[in-house]
């Protein structure tokens, strides 16, 4: 078996290529270290340019970006993705708590960026993260008969309409804000929930399925003369300028007047009624249905 000799001019020309080796990544390692890009740079380059247009709702991109304004971003902004997750995300979680802040959305959604991350190749395989905290279960509510006569009694014009659609149809606030005159089918007593506004965009329901509700008789009654001569793809609920209110301005008005009222009846009244008619039946709308009718006439 021959040896391998270097002569004079080789070994010369071995030590050049490790002097500039080691000039230009600063070590002598032949093959470089791959570098994790930190939580940040990984927000910035991709979860907000690709991950959150393809995959969320503009109402859940809105929430997303208010989440990492409050506090997520600057928390973990210079860590890496592969680094350990649990302390700082514990850490971050005791912080809130102090602060008197729910910590379960904010971990909620630095679970789901090192998701997309892994998704997205920029992490070989999810760390090791702390369990979320346990949602505390709700009862389903709806307004009283009382509060629904109060409510409907106080509200005017586009308000009266939309309070009247969120308690009569169970339809969710992008739903009412959403609906057209083409929606409403007179003839067969319902209301087609086709569309829904999430933030300022006009998308499919939340569920992505239309339905069908039934058309209450005081619901028809609004609704009759107002659509009366209009054309199809008019939107019920207009104020006087022709335009759909935007959610923040539908939800200023109604605590306003909640408020004027002595009322507290929260922001999703329309899901809260639909919440319990699914775990009450049909018979919770058709009593609302029943003492509006009678109180009205």
């Amino acid at each position: 078996m021959r040896a391998s000799l270097q002569t004079s001019a080789g070994a010369h020309g071995e030590a050049e290529r490790l002097r500039r080796l080691a000039a230009e990544r600063g070590t002598l390692d032949l093959e470089p270290t791959t570098r994790t890009i930190t939580f940040s740079e990984f927000v910035e380059q991709t979860f907000k340019p690709l991950y959150m247009p393809a995959k969320c709702r503009p109402s859940t991109r809105e929430r997303y970006n208010d989440l990492l304004r409050q506090g997520v971003l600057d928390e973990f902004r210079d860590l890496r993705l592969d680094e350990d997750w649990a302390v700082p995300m514990m850490t971050f979680a005791s912080k809130l708590s102090k602060r008197g802040v729910q910590t379960r959305p904010h971990l909620t959604l630095v679970r789901t960026i090192l998701r997309a991350a892994v998704e997205f190749k920029a992490l070989a395989r999810l760390p090791q993260m702390p369990s979320l905290p346990k949602p505390g279960r709700k009862l389903p509510a709806a307004p009283s008969d009382e509060d629904v006569t109060k409510l409907l009694g106080g509200a005017r014009g586009w308000l009266h309409v939309a309070v009247a659609l969120a308690i009569y149809g169970g339809l969710r606030m992008g739903e009412v804000r959403a609906l057209e005159v083409r929606d409403i089918d007179f003839a067969r007593s319902r209301i087609h929930v086709r569309r829904a506004f999430s933030a300022d965009e006009v998308l499919s329901p939340k569920s992505t399925h239309e339905r069908a509700v039934p058309l209450a008789s005081p619901l028809r009654a609004i609704l009759e003369p107002l659509v009366r001569g209009k054309r199809g793809d008019t939107r019920i609920v207009q104020n006087g300028a022709g335009r759909t209110p935007r959610r923040q301005h539908v939800l200023t008005v109604l605590k306003r007047l909640e408020s004027k009222l002595g009322l507290a009846l929260g922001p999703s009244m329309g899901f809260a009624i639909t919440s319990a008619r699914r775990c009450s039946g049909a018979a919770l709308t058709s009593k609302l249905f029943e003492s509006s009718r009678v109180t009205r006439a």
